[in-house]
């Protein structure tokens, strides 16, 4: 096979990590590791789909997390996931974030102490995401387990219902800060199946001071009101989501 220019990419696969663990077995198949990596990534190169840099990058975080698996841990029975992951991960790679999660992912799947519960899902799911997506799931992990609500203000109106006077704000116990938007990407977190967003029919007025002003103070709304939040759980398959592909 003539890799033409694309050898260079080659130099960046260290001998000691990536191609020690995973050339016995490709070997067998008629391929070393050089060989997938062209055949998966050259064509997203050559358009430009993908940058070098962004690829080199990958290279390293994976070569890194790889070293870091005590060698009696270090399993490649989970190859042909990592094979799915690496084609899915082609045409994402450029988005910082997402890079980072499938190096994760890869390296978690070459490590027996924690690729017995990975499955297809997760490929798919990593996929699926877009940046903001991902910045949302970075935001999660930072929680530690805490209480994130969704909230937004209201008022009674004339029929003894609440009217809605601002948008919806998150508030994440676990940093007590406050953010605004990601509502497409809790709809699509939602949607995967990593988090559950509760029925607004659920809503309960938050009566704590602390939270109240924060939220007040992002939505730059001194409305007289109160405000209402839904909570929004992390499912049991979106916290060992987070664990083994968001880190």
């Amino acid at each position: 096979m003539n890799f033409g220019e694309f050898k260079d990419m080659y130099d960046l696969i260290p001998d000691e990590s990536l191609k020690k663990f995973w050339n016995p077995i490709l070997g067998s198949l008629g391929e070393g590791l050089s060989g997938i990596f062209y055949w998966i990534f050259h064509k997203p190169i050559e358009y430009k789909i993908i940058r070098k840099a962004a690829l080199k990058d990958f290279v390293t975080q994976m070569s890194q997390k790889m070293k870091d698996i005590p060698e009696e841990f270090r399993d490649p029975s989970k190859l042909g996931l990592v094979l799915e992951a690496l084609q899915n991960s082609a045409y994402q790679l450029n988005q910082e974030e997402i890079r980072a999660m499938f190096a994760n992912l890869v390296a978690n799947l070459a490590d027996k102490r924690k690729n017995g519960t990975i499955t297809p899902r997760y490929i798919y799911i990593l996929s699926q995401l877009g940046y903001d997506d991902a910045v949302f799931l970075r935001e999660l992990v930072h929680q530690n387990g805490e209480k994130l609500l969704h909230a937004h203000k209201a008022i009674t109106n004339a029929e003894g219902r609440n009217e809605y006077i601002s948008d919806y704000y998150l508030y994440f116990s676990g940093e007590k800060k406050v953010l605004s938007g990601y509502k497409l990407s809790i709809n699509v977190l939602d949607y995967l199946g990593i988090i559950k967003d509760s029925d607004e029919r659920l809503e309960s007025k938050i009566e704590n001071s602390n939270i109240i002003e924060k939220l007040n103070e992002k939505a730059q709304n001194a409305q007289d009101g109160y405000w209402l939040y839904k909570d929004i759980f992390i499912t049991s398959f979106g916290i060992d989501f987070l664990k083994y592909v968001v880190g």
